[in-house]
Parts: C-alpha cells; sequence; structure tokens
C-alpha cells in the first residue's frame, strides 16, 4: 500500500487541470481538441472500475480461506500422517490455493482488455490537436505559438491522469481494509458476570446451541451435549463442521447466540471472565498421542514426522498391520516392537545418515588417490580437484571450496 496514496494522486490531478486550464486561455477551440481521447479512455478505466470494491473484498476472502487451510494443513500434519489421511488433506489445501489463483487470474483477465484500451487511448491527444491544429493554422485563425504549445502541453494530460486512476485502485483497497478493521473495533462484547459464583461441580451442558462466527453463515445448528465431569470427550468430524468452535465456546472465547451452556449448574454467561479463564477451562493444546489406545481398528499408522515416543501405546492397537515409526533415538519401550513383530507387524523407520569413515591416509606414492577413492566409495558422488601443498599430509575438508 503507498504511504502517500493522496499527496501524489492530488498532484497528479492538479498538473492536467493547470495545462487545461492554461489552453483554455489560449485558445479554446485547441483546448477542447486536446481533450477528446481523454473521456472516451476514462471511459474504458471506468468499466474496470465497477465492483472493483466489492471485487477486491472477495479477493481478501478468498485468500483468507485459503491461508487458513494452510494453518490447518501445516497445523495439524501429525495427526494427519497418523492417520493416513495426507491425500484427502492436501487435495482441500490445493484447492483453496487453486481457488485463489483462479479468482485472481479471472479477474485480471476481465480487467485487461478495458484497461489495455484506456492506456492505448488516453495519450493519443495529438489525432486531434495534429490535423485540426494545422487547418486552423492554415486558414489563418491560429497562430504558430499557440499551435506549438498546444501541440507539446497535450502530451502531458494523459499520463499524470493515468497514474492518477492508479491511485482509484488504492483507495478502494484502503476502503476493504478499514471496513474489515471498523468491524472487529465495534464487534459486540462479551457479556458475562462481573462478580465470581460457586460451581456445583464441574459438569458441563450443553442446550440447543446455535451459532455462526458471520451473520447468516451458521456453523452450529440446536447443538445439545451433556459432558459429566471426570469424563473424555473427543468432537471428531470433518474440518469446518464446527469441532474447534465448540470447544472456544465452552472456554468463554465467544459468547453463544442462541441456546445455553452451562458449567457447574450455571449459565456460562454469569460466569465472569477472569474466573472463566482462571480456575475453571484451560485452553491447552497438547502433543499427546494417548488416544491412540482407543484407536483399535486402525490397520495402518505413519508417525515418521511426529515426536511420538511411547511404543507400549502401539500394543492397544490389535488390528495393526504396519507402522512408520520416528528415529530410534527419540522412542522409548523399543521392547514393545518386538512384541508387534510376533503379531506380524511390519515395522519401519526413517534411514538414519551415517557419515563416512575414512581411513587415515599415510605417507607413500599416492596419498591423495587414496582419501578420492575412498570418499567417491562412501558417498557415490565425484569430487572436486584437491590441491596438496608439498609435504603436507592431506586431511579431509569440503573441496567445493577450494582446498
Amino acid at each position: 500500500m503507498r504511504k502517500h496514496v493522496l499527496p501524489e494522486m492530488t498532484g497528479n490531478l492538479f498538473g492536467p487541470v493547470c495545462i487545461l486550464i492554461y489552453l483554455f486561455v489560449l485558445d479554446w477551440r485547441m483546448a477542447l481538441l486536446a481533450l477528446v481521447s481523454i473521456p472516451v479512455g476514462m471511459l474504458f478505466m471506468m468499466l474496470v472500475m465497477i465492483g472493483y470494491g466489492e471485487k477486491y473484498e472477495g479477493s481478501v476472502r478468498t485468500a483468507q480461506k485459503m491461508n487458513a487451510a494452510i494453518v490447518e494443513y501445516t497445523g495439524g500434519i501429525e495427526v494427519i500422517k497418523a492417520f493416513n489421511q495426507g491425500k484427502n488433506s492436501y487435495a482441500k489445501y490445493a484447492d483453496k490455493v487453486l481457488a485463489n489463483a483462479a479468482y485472481y487470474y479471472n479477474w485480471m483477465k476481465s480487467c485487461q482488455f478495458p484497461t489495455s484500451l484506456a492506456k492505448a487511448v488516453m495519450p493519443t491527444t495529438l489525432i486531434t490537436v495534429l490535423p485540426a491544429g494545422w487547418l486552423l493554422y492554415s486558414s489563418g485563425s491560429l497562430s504558430v505559438e499557440v499551435f506549438i504549445t498546444t501541440l507539446i502541453l497535450s502530451l502531458g494530460i494523459a499520463g499524470p491522469l493515468l497514474a492518477a486512476m492508479n491511485f482509484m485502485y488504492s483507495l478502494a483497497k484502503i476502503g476493504t481494509i478499514l471496513g474489515t478493521v471498523d468491524e472487529i473495533l465495534n464487534g459486540e462484547e462479551q457479556n458475562h458476570g462481573e462478580r465470581s459464583v460457586k460451581l456445583d461441580g464441574m459438569d458441563i451442558a450443553l442446550e440447543n446451541l446455535s451459532f455462526g462466527y458471520h451473520e447468516g453463515q451458521e456453523i452450529l445448528h440446536d447443538v445439545s451435549l451433556n459432558i459429566p465431569a471426570g469424563t473424555m470427550t473427543a468432537f471428531v468430524g470433518p474440518s469446518g463442521s464446527g469441532k474447534s468452535t465448540i470447544a472456544k465456546l465452552i472456554a468463554g472465547f465467544w459468547d453463544v447466540q442462541s441456546g445455553h451452556i452451562t458449567l457447574g449448574g450455571h449459565d456460562l454467561r454469569e460466569i465472569p471472565l477472569t474466573q472463566l479463564y482462571d480456575q475453571t477451562i484451560p485452553a491447552v493444546l497438547v502433543a499427546d498421542f494417548s488416544f491412540l489406545a482407543q484407536c483399535k481398528k486402525l490397520k495402518k499408522l505413519d508417525l515418521r514426522w511426529t515426536n511420538f515416543t511411547a511404543c507400549t501405546l502401539l500394543l492397544h492397537l490389535s488390528d495393526l498391520k504396519h507402522v512408520h515409526l520416528p528415529p530410534k533415538k527419540q522412542l522409548a519401550g523399543m521392547e514393545s516392537l518386538e512384541i508387534l513383530a510376533e503379531r506380524g507387524v511390519s515395522v519401519e523407520f526413517p534411514p538414519e545418515y551415517v557419515a563416512p569413515v575414512v581411513r587415515q591416509p599415510t605417507q607413500g606414492s599416492e596419498p591423495v588417490q587414496a582419501v578420492v577413492a575412498e570418499i567417491k566409495r562412501r558417498t557415490a558422488l565425484d569430487c572436486w580437484q584437491f590441491t596438496i601443498q608439498p609435504d603436507v599430509t592431506p586431511g579431509l575438508f569440503d573441496s567445493k571450496f577450494g582446498g
């Protein structure tokens, strides 16, 4: 975003206006002739500007959806790999990226032709000024001084006006961004009690809960749920189904729009936010794989790119047939893998890097050739030429940087 949109746009408008005023003072006929191509070109440019604000707002929404998909994909890569959902999750991520690219492509494609016409037509002031001015000069009604001055000054009208039109795009962007900021600043405040309440236990209940982040876009519809204290409840469903939204509503990050959430027998809105955040429901993200013990029907598991450590958890997976594990140095309870092997479970580890061990060269007729041959054998890569000073025993070094 340009920092000086208004001053620069004003300057680009002020220059052509001054030129036109001066041309009208010199000869009103030549001034009108210099103006002929300007409104025609501006007409084409206005075709581009029709609905520009709405289209830019749409591009912002599309980009936000793409960014959300990227964050979801990268943030949940451990779970995606663990449940072998890479293909589906990547397809969803790729669809959002392609949708963003397609939106911009189609938008810019629709603007290309009228924009090109505007930039081609507006600077053509000489098409009218030159022949008409020559006829006026030949008839004796126009002096040569005014004729030449008009020819020169007319060339300086279109350029600044086109630059000013470009700033209109920036103004439309500013309007969209300010609208987004204004929506955040004028958002409805959460309405909670101010006095601490005594909770009768920690049971959570959702009654006919409905909620949406934006008006007319409801995510949760008439949800009822009881979560007894001391139990574990998992929300399972596709992306966008409202799992995280329910958790955020229970934690008090948002107020319900319809229905009720009760905690310990009290409506959540009766509990002060400070008490809710500090004493009741901590919002914590835990990289915990204990849930695997409940996934007894898993047949294939990929944990290579995770922080998984406890191999004993795999013993709960009675149907497991194949598992990819992280490096061995990261794991605990390796004896569990022997039991898995007896069950016929295929266990794979990522290949570990083994540093090449090169024998120390000895003084002899061909010490350099021995080192090169050993490196080639271990790495199967070609080496650059070594440069060895006389009477110096060669060591190992990176030959790419000069020896």
